[in-house]
Parts: structure tokens; C-alpha cells; sequence
């Protein structure tokens, strides 16, 4: 709305196109911004006995397969579906004149010297969708079983939310379910059926449905939507020039049935939300804060100040983290409040209080230290919303456990590092969090709130 989104385009400086244009900034160096953003947001979700990173030595042989990887359209989208023709490269808008050309993952592996192949398999279209042609399906099969190992890239990609045209359902702008395409399945289920090692990339933000691979892919990437540097930030990440440290920004869910009904916007004793996904609820598959690494981190001496805080107060959290792993990478540092029963308001279950991406060479150590202001721990009092006056949100006294980590504390699916806690209680009055003497800006979005997962969901990836 601060940018005039509501606004005549008179009332709007950023329409000024001299101003605040495409041509007004240098391409290399918002290309290359673009490039960060993309290595930074992708998120390792599983990497079965290091399948990852790809070993020019071991894997000489790589097979990549997938809907997603050589399509492209103007603006750096990469995403179309199986019978939409390959093309050479990605488009990612130049500072004037024709658009620039970047590399598929195939193209940027090779540049990076692994023996990449692209294949392209036919699809026959059927009543409904599309089906590997039978020539297409023997391509696949022969190309897979060849290969020391296959990249599949894959995902929902264009038809996530409310995407228009595609959606001819009472439903419409809402999923109906959490399944990747069906010519993807077979697509993978041909590849899986190699016997070879598989690595499954992602293109999407809702959660999907992967029982039916998740035994079978040997390591996971959530690539989420990485725009016209697509390739060149996949291939950093599968070959380790870049060591992944994205984060999940919401609780991946299982099936469909996790999600709930979207009428339901209930997040207490629901599945839709960290926040409140009590501990004999079934776990999601992956947890929101959680992400992989090629590194290891160990963390130790938790320190909290003050020891004993009132209401007002601003605390500090401490702690050491050590890269205990064989390579330099990233770690992005979580505190949780997981509160106790019994507060005076009604609370979360659990909340992120703070947290902090950090970079540690291997074998070294960094202490780290995070604020959490009165405000990230402040409730909301409904009982005032009478009369036109809005709820007020207040700090009040109350018992939490504080933990620190590269993840959730207590969860069915983990990162190998450890989890710090320690008991904390606030004491003082109930009081409104204005009275604090200055505001502290809570840090908003679904970063500390967790997208819902329900299957219109869409991600965020502010904590990778």
C-alpha cells in the first residue's frame, strides 16, 4: 500500500520509468542479486548417505529429465508443462534491447564440468492431460538406467492457487489436491524404476504430496519459484560451488488431509500453522525452520540475560556455533519460544522468536547473539475489542521453554545438529505493549507466523 498500490498512476513516483525503470539500473548488478537471492532461497530437504553434491569423479553420468527444465517464457519464468517444446535457455530481461539468454542446469553443470544430458522425452496428449508416448517412455527408461545418476525436475509450477484459465471447477483459485501432474508421475516413476541414484528438484510453493517418492529419491531440492537464474543457482547447489542453507518457510504437510477445509480458518488444534501444531498432532513432513546442509553445525553455551526479565524487557539469547562439517556454508541460527499452559492470554503453542543467518568456515566457531524485544512475545487481548476500539496487544507474565538451533526443538523430521533449551519465566504486571517506553517493530509475515499450508498456500522464503 506505501507503494501507491491503490493509487491513480499520477500519485505513483515509481511509475516513473527514467526514475525507477528497468533502464535506470545496471543489469549485472541486479542480475547478480537475483543470483544470491536464488542460492540462498533453495532448500535441501533430503540427502540420502551424501548423494549430494554431485561428484564429477563418481557421477559421470547425469541423466536430467523433467517438464521444467528447459522451458522458458519472457521475464525468467521456467515453468510450463510437458508438451510445451524445449528451448535453449531461460529469458531474464536485459537494461535495453533484446533479452539476455541464461543457462538451463544441464548447460550450467556442464559449464562447471559434469558430463550433463538433457532428455527430451515425448508426450502423447490424451482426454485431459498428457502421457509419455510410447517411443518417450523407452527414451527415459534407457537414458535413466545408463546414467550414474538422474535429476528430475518437477512440480506444480503454473498451477498453484489462483492461476486462471487452467481451473474450470467450482473450486476455482484453490487446489483440489496436492499431486504433482500425472505425466510427471510417470515420468518419474520410469526414472525411479532405473534402479539409479534419483535427485528430485522442486518447482513450487505449495506443499505436494510425495509418499510415492519419498522412499525412492535419493535427495530432495526445494527450489521454489528461482526466476531467470534458475539454472545457474540449481546447478551451484547440486555440484556444491554453493552450500544450501534455505529454510522451510512453512510446515510442509503431508496429504491433503493435514490441510483442513479452507472455510476452516481455525489455527488453534490444527495442523495449518506451527504455531499450533500440538505434539500428538500427526507431524508434518517437513517442518517449518527446517533445511538441510553439506556441512554440520554443533551448537553450545546457551546463555539467556536477563536470567529473570519482566514484562518490559528486551532479551538477549547467546550461544556458540561451530561448523563441525568438512566445507564453509551458511547456517541460519532459530529461537523458538514454546510456551507453557496457563498464560494469562491465549498463546501459541510454539513461535519464533528470532533468528539469524550466519556464515562459518569449517572447523571454526562464531558466537552468536540475537534480540527478542518485548513485542515478539506479545499476546492479543480480544476482551478489549469492544466499542470500535481495536485488540490490544499485550505482554504479560509467563513460562516458556527458549530454544536455540539451526531447527524446531521436538520434531519427527531433523537436521543432524543439535537443539539448545532452557526454561525461562517472565515476570511483572499484564501490561499493554505501548506502555513499554519504545516500540520495537515485530518482525511480521508468515517468517515468524508460518504460511498455512492448506492447498492454495503460497511460500515465503525469508528465513532462506
Amino acid at each position: 500500500m506505501r507503494h501507491g498500490e491503490f493509487d491513480p498512476p499520477s500519485m505513483v513516483p515509481y511509475r516513473n520509468e527514467s526514475k525507477y525503470g528497468l533502464a535506470a539500473y545496471p543489469h549485472e548488478r541486479y542480475s547478480a542479486v537475483s543470483l544470491e537471492g536464488a542460492r540462498q532461497s533453495i532448500t535441501l530437504l533430503k540427502n540420502h548417505e551424501g548423494t549430494l553434491p554431485l561428484r564429477v569423479a563418481r557421477d559421470r553420468r547425469v541423466a536430467m529429465f523433467g517438464c521444467l527444465i528447459h522451458t522458458r517464457r519472457t521475464g525468467g519464468l521456467v515453468y510450463s508443462d510437458c508438451h510445451v517444446a524445449a528451448t535453449a535457455g531461460y529469458d531474464s530481461a536485459s537494461q535495453s534491447g533484446p533479452l539476455k539468454t541464461t543457462p538451463t542446469p544441464d548447460a550450467a553443470l556442464r559449464a562447471l564440468g559434469y558430463n550433463a544430458t538433457f532428455v527430451n522425452a515425448s508426450f502423447t496428449e490424451i482426454s485431459g492431460g498428457y502421457v509419455l508416448s510410447a517411443q518417450g517412455a523407452q527414451t527415459v527408461a534407457a537414458a535413466a538406467a545408463a546414467a550414474d545418476i538422474n535429476v528430475v525436475f518437477v512440480g506444480r509450477a503454473g498451477k498453484e492457487g489462483e492461476s486462471g484459465s487452467w481451473c474450470q471447477v467450482r473450486t476455482c483459485g484453490d487446489n483440489s489436491d496436492l499431486q504433482l501432474p500425472s505425466e510427471q508421475r510417470e515420468l518419474l516413476s520410469h526414472v525411479l524404476g532405473s534402479g539409479k541414484p534419483v535427485v528430485l528438484v522442486l518447482f513450487n510453493t505449495n506443499p505436494l504430496d510425495l509418499a510415492s517418492v519419498m522412499d525412492g529419491a535419493a535427495a530432495i531440492v526445494h527450489a521454489f519459484y528461482p526466476q531467470q537464474w534458475a539454472g545457474t543457482a540449481v546447478a551451484d547447489i547440486l555440484s556444491g560451488r554453493s552450500v544450501p542453507a534455505g529454510r522451510m518457510p512453512y510446515s510442509w504437510v503431508r496429504n491433503l488431509n493435514d490441510t483442513g477445509s479452507i472455510s476452516n480458518y481455525t489455527m488453534t488444534g490444527t495442523s495449518k500453522t506451527y504455531r499450533y501444531q500440538l505434539p500428538h498432532k500427526e507431524p508434518p513432513l517437513f517442518p517449518f525452520g527446517f533445511g538441510l546442509s553439506y556441512s554440520k553445525f554443533e551448537y553450545s553455551s546457551l546463555s539467556i540475560h536477563p536470567s529473570a526479565p519482566s514484562t518490559c524487557d528486551n532479551i538477549t539469547v547467546t550461544a556458540t556455533v561451530t561448523n563441525v562439517g568438512d566445507v564453509d556454508a551458511d547456517e541460519v541460527v532459530q529461537v523458538f519460544a514454546t510456551f507453557d499452559k496457563g498464560a494469562p492470554l491465549p498463546s501459541p503453542y510454539r513461535q519464533l522468536v528470532a533468528f539469524e543467518r550466519l556464515h562459518t568456515r569449517a572447523g571454526t566457531s562464531q558466537n552468536v547473539e540475537l534480540s527478542i524485544p518485548p513485542a515478539r512475545l506479545a499476546l492479543v487481548d480480544d476482551t478489549k475489542a469492544v466499542g470500535g476500539n481495536l485488540p490490544v496487544r499485550m505482554v504479560v507474565p509467563l513460562a516458556m521453554q527458549l530454544s536455540l538451533g539451526g531447527q524446531q526443538p521436538e520434531q519427527a523430521t531433523t537436521a543432524p545438529s543439535n537443539v539448545l533449551s532452557t526454561p525461562l519465566v517472565i515476570h511483572g504486571a499484564s501490561v499493554p505493549l505501548d506502555t513499554c517506553g519504545r516500540r520495537v517493530p515485530i518482525i511480521s509475515g508468515p517468517a515468524l507466523m508460518d504460511a498455512s499450508p492448506s492447498s492454495h498456500a503460497t511460500s515465503y522464503s525469508i528465513l532462506g
